[in-house]
This record gives C-alpha cells, structure tokens and sequence, in this order.
C-alpha cells in the first residue's frame, strides 16, 4: 500500500476513534453537573481505552483534554465549568448530534 493511502487510513481511524471517546464522554457526563477529564477517563469502557494504543494520538488524559477543548472553543457539545471540569453545552442531542435549539 502507498505511504500516502496508508497515513490517509491511520488519519481516519483516528479521527473515528476520537469521535467515538467524545461521544462517549459526553454520555459519561451527568446531565446536570461537570466531571474533570480524569474523573471521565476513569469512566471510559475498557474497549474503548485499549483502543487508544492503535491511534496515532495516543489515550492519555491530556489528549481528550485537548478534544473537548477544541469543542468547547468551538460551542459544541461542552462547555468549561471552572478551572478543570466540563459539563454537557445544553441543547445538543448526544456528542455526535444536532443542535436541538437555535443559537
């Protein structure tokens, strides 16, 4: 296989798995409340952790930090309560859902 094609494939398998821990994450927190990212990772399925050794960004704790603030900085699906915790942005329908309010 072409080194092109191949990092193209690690590229999306990547980018699967990650939509697949923030949508697990999102679940994980409570619907009222925050969570710090070490409280969620405590919580992630064991799939789901031995999942993160075959991605090229590895399943540490500062990883999905960095994923949740992404979406954060964009206002999808969470939101920063305090200094180290997140909470589920009101209005969407699931991580990987629809805005289910305008705004």
């Amino acid at each position: 296989m072409p080194i092109g094609i191949s990092r193209r494939l690690d590229h999306v398998r990547s980018e699967e798995f990650w939509d697949r821990v923030m949508h697990e994450a999102y679940e994980i927190l409570p619907a009222q409340g925050s969570m710090s990212v070490a409280d969620i990772m405590v919580r992630l399925r064991m799939t789901t952790l031995k999942g993160g050794r075959l991605v090229k960004e590895a399943l540490s704790e500062g990883m999905p930090r960095k994923k949740i603030e992404i979406s954060v900085e964009y206002e999808r699906y969470f939101q920063r309560v305090g200094k180290d915790a997140y909470a589920r942005l009101p209005g969407w329908d699931g991580a990987l859902g629809t805005r289910t309010r305008a705004g």
